[in-house]
Order: C-alpha cells, then structure tokens, then sequence
C-alpha cells in the first residue's frame, strides 16, 4: 500500500500546483501527477517507484472525486478536471495531503525525507509533516 498512497500523494500536490483556480485536461493532469511522482523519486523524497503508472493516477482521481475534492466535465469529447469549491486552495488540500499522510504510517515504506519537504519541489507550497513543521 505504501508505494500507492505515495503516487497518490504526488497526485494530490500535482492537483495543488495545477487546478486551484484553473482546470486542465485529464491527460495532462496525469501527465502532471507522474512527472510529480518522477520528481519525488528523484529528490530522494520517495523510494519506491512501483506504482508509477497511469492507472493507479486515475484510481488517484477517482478516490479524489469520491471525497469530494476533484470534480470534472467533458467538452467537446475532453474531460476536464478541476478542484470543487471546497478544496479550491491551499489550506484545504494540505488537508487532503495529511489524510494521506496518515494511511501512509499505517503503511510505511522506507522513506527518506517527509513527503516533499525539500527546497525546489515544483509544488507551489513546501507540505511538511506536522512534526517538522512546529520544530
């Protein structure tokens, strides 16, 4: 499960830096949410890379759409996605990334580093754990 909730991690931060206020294309998005995967992986921040894969980033939407986080519509044939209002901001998919986080203790992996916490993660906000974060 660890190497799942990872991808879906990632996922969650791709979703962050490319639908608050916007929407984008669901082959893009999963583009995004494996280029973010490939990211942590290379950083140091993930370990395992086993789940890298378009189905488990669409398993990732449909777990998102289910809380009520993501929403889509087609155009044209396309399915466009985008956040619902509720998790249209920072605070709240912080919030998405800490529920995951806390399935990701029950299911550890060996992590290097907090999920991504390091300088230069193309996120648009540093998500650290709650413990790094009041050090």
């Amino acid at each position: 499960m660890g190497p799942i909730i990872d991808m879906y991690i990632a996922t969650v931060q791709a979703l962050a830096r490319c639908l608050i206020n916007g929407e984008l294309i669901e082959s893009e998005m999963t583009k995004q949410a494996l280029s973010e995967m490939k990211f942590h992986l290379e950083a140091g921040i993930s370990s395992s890379g086993e789940s890298i894969s378009v189905d488990t980033v669409r398993g990732a939407f449909r777990l998102f759409e289910k809380w009520g986080v993501l929403d889509h519509y087609s155009q044209g044939g396309v399915r466009l996605l985008y956040l619902t209002d509720r998790y249209n901001d920072k605070t709240s998919m912080k919030k998405v990334y800490y529920k995951l986080e806390r399935f990701r203790k029950e299911f550890p992996t060996q992590w290097k580093s907090p999920c991504p916490s390091r300088s230069g993660t193309p996120s648009p906000f540093p998500i650290q754990t709650e413990e790094a974060s009041s050090g």
